[in-house]
């Protein structure tokens, strides 16, 4: 029993093994994150109890990305990758990015790793930073530059689940008639997704 138990996992598990990452293939990809930060503060005067502030703010986030990719050559693909992030109390922000995107999958597996690099813009920070100075601009003027890796899991025919560490530098300019202040961040993410191969 045991025996037919293991055989049959085997076959699911590399039944997968079909949807490979060839040149002219597609692949369509829905990926994501969540997550929430605080932010304490206490101001005590010395002086008089009139003075004294405090605020306890708290925000939760979900970041999605739907990611279309064309494999050039085997295993490398060029990958644009839409965004919308939503904050509580703050208006939706969007991005689009332009990814180089190579992946490797393993010999008579269903697992392949990847790694991802590239450049894009946005009207506001695809992931929330903690002092969140700007949380929405007028234009797409603030500069991300993004770098990933991770592993694709292929299930069925063509189906794939996706698991990445996402790391994103922003970067953001700001100018007043006295000075230019130059704003950059780094943000790193666990992102989640599941796709499927054309």
């Amino acid at each position: 029993m045991r025996t037919t138990i293991v055989i049959v996992l085997m076959l699911v598990l590399t039944a997968g093994a079909s949807a490979q990452f060839k040149k002219g293939n597609f692949e369509l990809m829905l990926s994501g994150t969540a997550g929430s930060f605080s932010e304490n503060f206490k101001y005590t005067s010395k002086t008089s109890e009139l003075f004294n502030d405090e605020s306890d703010e708290s925000h939760t986030y979900a970041y999605l990305s739907f990611m279309p990719s064309w494999y050039i050559i085997d295993g490398l693909s060029a990958e644009v990758e839409l965004g919308l992030r939503a904050m509580e109390g703050s208006e939706p922000t969007q991005a689009v990015i332009l990814n180089a995107s190579y992946t490797h999958a393993l010999r008579k597996s269903p697992v392949a790793f990847f790694a991802r690099a590239g450049y894009g813009i946005s009207n506001g920070y695809s992931v929330p930073i903690f002092y969140e100075l700007v949380g929405r601009t007028d234009g797409f003027d603030i500069n991300i530059i993004n770098l990933g890796a991770g592993l694709k899991i292929r299930t069925g025919g063509s189906g794939l689940i996706r698991a990445e560490i996402n790391y994103r530098i922003q970067s953001y300019t700001t100018e007043t008639a006295l000075a230019t202040y130059d704003h950059t961040y780094g943000a790193l993410s666990l992102m989640l997704g599941v796709g499927v191969m054309l």
